[in-house]
């Protein structure tokens, strides 16, 4: 498609978000193309508008490192614990990272069991909606272990080239995620040990 007729999707979109009352947080350019995080509430969501496709996405992440990063953040006596059961030398490690390893380390102890049950629940909800899950993965940098699973995407298309798209196709592409992504969020975050015991369950 030509650039102008991109960049003019591009730009509807985003009229549409700010008369909807969100913000724009964030603004980046990857090989995906424009990502834009959007802010509603209490909520984020993130707008990719992919160039070489006739679709835009709206993305809703939950992923478990940034819930365990901020429990970790507000109690050191957690991150302590945590350090200590994993047996982390922490005297090479940034606090940034020194966070970001433990995090990764509680991940990966979930068990396989464990995580299955956890993404059936988000499943079994997601099948009767128009949004779409996609695994997230987290790598350490630090060591040569491989990606793990933290968590899942969920994702609404829009069709911004269509001649009906307008204001209200918008809206309820984007209530759809946030829905659907606080649904998922809260089963996720309760059939998931690691969550509850930092006392980020959507109950706690």
């Amino acid at each position: 498609m030509a650039a102008d007729e991109y960049y003019d999707a591009v730009g509807e979109v985003l009229a549409y978000a700010l008369g909807a009352g969100d913000s724009i947080y964030a603004q980046r350019k990857s090989e995906s193309g424009l990502k834009f995080t959007l802010h509603r509430g209490d909520e984020y969501i993130d707008l990719l508008a992919e160039p070489y496709t006739r679709h835009f996405r709206i993305q809703y992440e939950y992923r478990l490192s940034n819930e365990l990063i901020a429990a970790y953040k507000r109690e050191n006596q957690l991150l302590r614990g945590h350090i200590e059961r994993y047996e982390i030398d922490e005297t090479t490690i940034g606090d940034e990272d020194l966070h970001k390893k433990v995090a990764y380390e509680r991940i990966d102890d979930i068990g396989i069991e464990e995580a299955r049950k956890s993404l059936e629940e988000a499943d079994s909800y997601i099948t009767h909606t128009d949004c779409r899950i996609q695994n997230l993965s987290l790598e350490n940098k630090n060591s040569e272990d491989g990606p793990i699973w933290d968590g899942v995407q969920i994702v609404r298309l829009l069709y911004p080239y269509e001649a009906d798209f307008g204001p209200r196709r918008y809206e309820r592409a984007a209530q759809d995620t946030i829905s659907v992504g606080k649904d998922v969020r809260e089963k996720m975050s309760r059939a998931l040990d690691a969550i509850q015991e930092v006392g980020r369950g959507v109950d706690q």
